[in-house]
């Protein structure tokens, strides 16, 4: 399996037991195509997402640059495509420097994985607006 992790990201998964790490791919995240603070703004504004409890909890929490894995229990699926736009690549960034830190199974490392992909694309997404 494979993680795209920054450089800050890197050292929070080498602090991670051995045995966990093992079997995983790390390849660096280079893109730096992050959103605006601005572009943040304009997205959570038009973000229906503030409306539910939960979500508007993420949301702000991530705004502040801090995560908590518990708040996104309950989240529904068909809700995170649009958190993971509105909160962009630099939310997501803050969720998994935070994952990759405290990440105590293989299954809790698959999830990071796929974290990294969304942010990885989401920066792609970036990149080709502004280029």
């Amino acid at each position: 399996m494979q993680l795209l992790l920054t450089a800050e990201e890197k050292q929070a998964f080498e602090t991670l037991p051995t045995t966990l790490k093992d079997g995983w791919n790390i390849s660096d995240e280079t893109s730096t195509a992050y959103e605006t603070p601005e572009t943040l703004a304009i997205r959570y504004e038009m973000s229906s997402l503030k409306r539910h409890p939960q979500t508007k909890k993420i949301l702000e929490t991530v705004k502040q640059g801090k995560f908590e894995q518990a708040i996104m229990d309950g989240i529904p699926e068909d809700m995170l495509s649009d958190l993971f736009f509105t909160i962009g690549a630099t939310g997501l960034s803050t969720i998994i420097k935070k994952l990759a830190a405290e990440s105590q199974t293989d299954d809790d490392l698959a999830g990071l994985s796929s974290l990294t992909t969304i942010r990885h694309q989401l920066l792609l997404a970036n990149a080709s607006i502004h280029s």
